[in-house]
């Protein structure tokens, strides 16, 4: 089946072609000469300078490719950061829209519309569709900061928790400051570095690049960790645990850099507590990653389009079509659930691992802040007693915990408000372990599903893969989690994690 067009061309529609939405795509950019394409990274480089970009804009991709979108714009906008603090808005909304004065080959401006959609690829970037408008937009203003720019960033160390040295970095992850503790921490000076790029001097030890935590900072609204060694130095140096914050200004509507957070020194002995390997990545895990990356774009198509049928046709479908479509949606959701879970799995034991004092009760907080939404739908109850602290990574306790309550409020039993209670089990073992008793009263397994979660997790509908994570990291930590008792009514676990036994007060924030 093809659609025919009053030129003579046609086209196959989508059910019979796989190649359809860029073939599609093609044919729409050939005929309209206001409209291009291209491809950024997430530093705003150019990677992708499709046909159409070169019939609008005149410029060949040879003389592109690798620039920042920036040099095509007129100097008050590079000067500005215009294009840069934009992406970071497409990463926070996943999707935004620029006015933007673009130099053409032959010297004339063109007042052009982006369109920028983050990509979720291999190698994630963003998607650009420009549109000439032809009217003129206002030269950009300056972006409004705080006055003093040290103590918005010694805010927001306050905000993680005070670390002994900061670095302050501006949009493009350059160097805007760096604190006495720093400097004497990475033995450099506090001032010779401003205005250097971060990578020049830091780079993180796992396989992404300083803008990948950058962009992950913004698109999520959380502190990113990360475990950095000098970027002239070997893995095998001295390293430390680090936390980028997204800094705003003092209206809390204009992104202005981001603060950088350093903790203690690390020998690599002390870097993980798991064994990890520095070996390249084999072809089988290559294979895997990938596998599981693509199946994301499928499940996003399918749910597009029970979205555009819901919203088109659902008045004509009847009830139990819309039921279906309906059902369809919560597959989908699972199967993306699924996906996620497959992944955290795969990359558990290559994340850095760094030891500190975990508060068990602010780990759990800071789980119930998360899931606030579905506590309240569900009409959830919570009780937790004075838990203490433990020796591990709090990124991954938070994990654990979540998965946990996610689960016992989900899988609820019909018509029964959730109830869970976290406690400490009485007394402290000779083995350095602190025990944990989590009870909930949702549906409970049936006891070869028990089985189940211990052998091949992921044959248990709605628990297995978040389980499965929930006793790895347990392990990580030295401990385990096992079911101690489950029946129809709700599960008992009991979780064993490494006693933290420094008793030293926590480290003030820095002052100057």
């Amino acid at each position: 089946m093809t659609n025919s067009y009053a030129d003579g061309s046609s086209l196959p529609v989508a059910g019979d072609d796989p190649g359809f939405a860029e073939r599609a795509l093609d044919l729409l950019l050939s005929r309209d000469a206001s409209l291009a394409l291209c491809g950024l990274t997430l530093d705003g480089r150019i990677r992708r300078w499709h046909d159409s970009a070169e019939r609008l804009l005149g410029h060949f991709a040879s003389d592109v490719i690798g620039r920042r979108l920036d040099y095509l714009a007129p100097a008050e906008y590079r000067h500005q950061g215009v294009v840069t603090r934009t992406l970071f808005g497409a990463s926070a909304a996943g999707h935004t829209q620029l006015d933007l004065p673009l130099i053409a080959r032959a010297g004339a401006r063109k007042t052009c519309r982006l369109d920028i959609r983050p990509q979720a690829e291999a190698e994630p970037g963003f998607a650009v569709l420009v549109q000439e408008i032809g009217a003129g937009c206002d030269a950009p203003s300056r972006a409004r900061g705080p006055r003093n720019t040290r103590a918005a960033h010694r805010a927001n160390l306050a905000l993680i928790g005070g670390e002994p040295g900061w670095i302050g970095l501006g949009l493009e992850a350059e160097v805007r400051h760096v604190s006495p503790q720093a400097a004497q921490c990475l033995g450099v000076g506090d001032r010779d570095w401003v205005g250097r790029p971060l990578s020049d001097l830091l780079r993180p030890t796992e396989d992404e690049d300083w803008y990948r935590l950058l962009h992950r900072a913004v698109e999520t609204d959380r502190p990113q960790q990360s475990l950095v060694i000098p970027a002239t130095r070997q893995a095998s140096d001295i390293c430390w645990p680090a936390t980028l914050v997204a800094l705003y200004d003092e209206a809390g509507d204009a992104l202005m850099g981001f603060t950088l957070a350093l903790g203690d020194a690390k020998k690599s002995a002390d870097r993980r507590t798991a064994p990890m390997t520095d070996v390249a990545q084999s072809p089988e895990r290559a294979w895997f990653n990938a596998v599981v990356h693509d199946l994301r774009e499928p499940l996003r198509r399918v749910r597009g389009y029970v979205e555009v049928l819901r919203r088109d046709e659902a008045p004509t479908l009847g009830a139990q079509a819309n039921d279906y479509l309906a059902r369809i949606d919560t597959a989908i959701a699972r199967l993306q659930d699924n996906v996620g879970g497959v992944l955290r799995l795969a990359r558990l034991d290559q994340a850095p691992f760094v030891p500190e004092r975990v508060e068990l009760e602010a780990v759990i907080d800071a789980v119930l802040d998360d899931l606030e939404t579905l506590v309240h739908d569900h009409g959830a109850r919570i009780d937790i007693s004075a838990l203490g602290a433990v020796s591990g990574d709090p990124v991954q306790l938070r994990l654990l915990f979540q998965n946990l309550i996610d689960n016992s409020i989900r899988y609820r039993r019909p018509d029964v408000p959730p109830r869970i209670a976290i406690m400490r089990l009485d007394g402290d073992s000779d083995d350095g372990m602190l025990r944990l008793r989590y009870t909930d009263n949702a549906r409970g397994f049936e006891r070869g599903d028990a089985e189940l979660v211990r052998s091949q997790p992921d044959k248990v509908e709605g628990t297995g893969i978040g389980l499965d994570l929930c006793r790895r990291i347990a392990r990580r930590h030295r401990g385990d989690l096992e079911i101690a008792e489950t029946h129809g009514q709700g599960t008992t676990f009991i979780i064993k994690l490494a006693r933290d036994t420094d008793s030293g007060a926590t480290q003030s924030l820095e002052t100057e």
